[in-house]
């Protein structure tokens, strides 16, 4: 039983954390909060990011419970993953456009400390992108044996861990951001997580 709650909530937690490496809003959005801000501020803000995680986390359960009973989806799901993967290493290639232009450094569009939380959670939120990488993820757990999708001991267990591991990692990058080695001027940092953006 133990174990039924320690290994989802770890494998989760290093796929998150993995996942969450890819720069996007959320990653951006902590990163010059801590800059402009302070640790404390940034941290909140995270927290309220990963959040989301247990919704999408929770859908790709439910979606897959429903999914698993149509006769040959596992091949596809194969065919999928193997494409979607493919994508992802075609894309890291591609040479991107560089500029020369400082990036612009908009202030956070919240004043209010206690409602940094709020527009962290709605821009993790917004991010559907969310859905397909646990229901990939979880389906390649499932595949292995490594988790029960029916059991709703390891849905929350492994929820828990998806939200733990994206929030450690923005914690990471809050603190990154306010240690005194770094500074908005260093624009080789900031492109790099500017870029989410373009």
């Amino acid at each position: 039983m133990l174990f039924s709650v320690i290994i989802p909530f770890l494998l989760a937690f290093v796929a998150s954390f993995l996942g969450s490496l890819q720069p996007g809003s959320v990653n951006v959005s902590v990163f010059e909060t801590a800059l402009r801000r302070n640790f404390r501020t940034a941290v909140w803000l995270g927290l309220g990011g990963a959040l989301p995680e247990v919704i999408y986390g929770m859908l790709a359960f439910y979606s897959l419970e429903n999914l698993n009973t149509i006769q040959g989806f596992s091949f596809y799901f194969n065919i999928l993953s193997l494409l979607i993967f493919a994508g992802v290493i075609i894309n890291l290639f591609i040479p991107k456009k560089k500029s020369n232009k400082a990036p612009q450094n908009p202030e956070l569009p919240i004043k209010n400390t206690q409602n940094v939380f709020w527009y962290g959670f709605l821009l993790g939120l917004f991010n559907p992108i969310l859905l397909v990488f646990w229901i990939l993820t979880i389906q390649y757990f499932y595949q292995f044996g490594w988790i029960e999708v029916e059991s709703w001991v390891v849905q929350i267990s492994f929820s828990l861990g998806a939200v733990f591991g994206a929030w450690v990692l923005l914690i990471l990058v809050a603190y990154l951001a306010d240690n005194k080695h770094f500074s908005i001027n260093n624009w080789r940092i900031f492109r790099f997580l500017q870029s989410a953006k373009s």
